[in-house]
C-alpha cells in the first residue's frame, strides 16, 4: 500500500491558526488551515469540494478512498451549541444542506448514530471565545485531531477521519472510517467509567470473503458501527 507523509500541526505553531474557540465556525477555520491551505511547508492537500454553507463545511481526501467529511460547526445541538460540532462521512457529496449534508454512502447512517447520522467533536467546555489547545496529525487521506477542551485538566478529546490499513490493499475502495463521540452536551469523557473515553467508530469498507475473488457486498461497501473504549488522553 502506498505511503504518504504525516504532518504534525499544533495550536502553538507560529504560522498556524492558533487556539480553537467554542464559537461558530472556528473548527472549520482550523481544519481549513491544516488540511487544505497548509503552512510552514506542511500541506496534506485535502480539498473542499464545495464552498462553506455558513458554518457548515466539507473536506475531501487527497487520494485513497477519496471520501468526503461534512462538519456542521453551526451549533447543531440546541443545548451544547458551539461547544460541539457534528461530523458525517459521505462516499459522494451532493450539497451541504443542514444538518449533515446530502449525498450517497453516508456513514454513520441515521439509524446507526444520533438520529441524523453523525459523531460529535467536542471543541470546548464553554461556548465562548476562550481558546483551547489542540494537536493534529494528518496526511493526504487521514487526520487525527485532539483537543484540550477544558472539561478536565490535561485531557484531550479525539476525533479522526480517513483511511485505515486494509489487507486487501489499494483495491479496497471503501477503507475509510470516522470516529468521534456518540453523546452530546457532556463534559465527561466517559460513559460507565472515569478512565475511558467511549466513542463511536463507523467504518465503510468492502468486505472480501476468504478464498473468493469477488466482493461479498458488491460495490457499495459495508457500513460497520461499533462503540469502542480507549484510555483518556493526557497532556
Amino acid at each position: 500500500m502506498a505511503t504518504s507523509t504525516f504532518y504534525k500541526f499544533t495550536s502553538s505553531d507560529a504560522s498556524g491558526p492558533g487556539l480553537l474557540a467554542g464559537t461558530a465556525g472556528d473548527l472549520l477555520r482550523v481544519l481549513d488551515a491544516c488540511l487544505v491551505t497548509g503552512y510552514s511547508g506542511k500541506a496534506p492537500g485535502w480539498t473542499k469540494p464545495t464552498a462553506n454553507s455558513g458554518n457548515i463545511g466539507c473536506y475531501k481526501q487527497n487520494g485513497g478512498a477519496g471520501f468526503n467529511l461534512v462538519i456542521n460547526d453551526n451549533g447543531p445541538n440546541a443545548t451544547s451549541t458551539y461547544k460541539e460540532a457534528w461530523m458525517t462521512g459521505w462516499q459522494t457529496l451532493t450539497d451541504l444542506t443542514a444538518p449533515v449534508g446530502t449525498g450517497t454512502g453516508q456513514f454513520p447512517t441515521a439509524a446507526q448514530c444520533l438520529t441524523t447520522g453523525h459523531v460529535v467533536c467536542r471543541k470546548s467546555t464553554a461556548a465562548s471565545a476562550v481558546g483551547r489547545a489542540w494537536i493534529m496529525f494528518a496526511d493526504a487521506t487521514t487526520f487525527y485531531l485532539f483537543i484540550a477542551t477544558g472539561d478536565t485538566a490535561g485531557v484531550y478529546y479525539g476525533v479522526m477521519f480517513g483511511d485505515f490499513y486494509s489487507l486487501y490493499g489499494a483495491g479496497d475502495a471503501y477503507r475509510c472510517m470516522i470516529s468521534g463521540r456518540f453523546i452530546e452536551n457532556s463534559a465527561t469523557g466517559a460513559l460507565g467509567g472515569s478512565t475511558a473515553n467511549y466513542e463511536n467508530m463507523d467504518v465503510m469498507w468492502d468486505t472480501y470473503v476468504t478464498g473468493s475473488s469477488t466482493p461479498s457486498v458488491g460495490t457499495t461497501g459495508t457500513r460497520f458501527s461499533a462503540v469502542v473504549a480507549s484510555p483518556s488522553g493526557t497532556g
